[in-house]
C-alpha cells in the first residue's frame, strides 16, 4: 500500500467529480461513507462534504473543510438531510 504514488491516485479521482457533475448535476453535499484517504471527497466541489470511514488514516489529508466522522458507516450518526 505504502509504495502506491499518492499523487497519481488522487489525479485519478480529480477526474471522476467532473464527469459525475455532468451527468447529476453538481451536489450541494456530498457523503462518502468509505472514505479513505479522502482522494474522492478533496476532488469535488461543494457546499457540504462528509466522510465516514471506520480507520483514521495517519497520512490521511482531506481538505479542512471535510466533516470526518470515524466509525461504521451503517451505524454512525449523521444528520437527517
Amino acid at each position: 500500500m505504502h509504495s502506491i504514488d499518492q499523487a497519481a491516485r488522487q489525479a485519478a479521482w480529480n477526474e471522476l467529480p467532473p464527469a459525475l457533475a455532468r451527468w447529476l448535476g453538481p451536489p450541494r453535499r456530498v457523503l462518502d461513507p468509505a472514505a479513505g484517504r479522502g482522494e474522492f471527497v478533496n476532488a469535488i466541489d461543494t457546499d457540504e462534504r462528509w466522510v465516514v470511514d471506520s480507520i483514521e488514516y495517519d497520512e490521511t489529508v482531506r481538505d479542512h473543510d471535510v466533516r470526518v466522522v470515524i466509525g461504521d458507516a451503517r451505524f454512525v450518526e449523521l444528520p437527517e438531510a
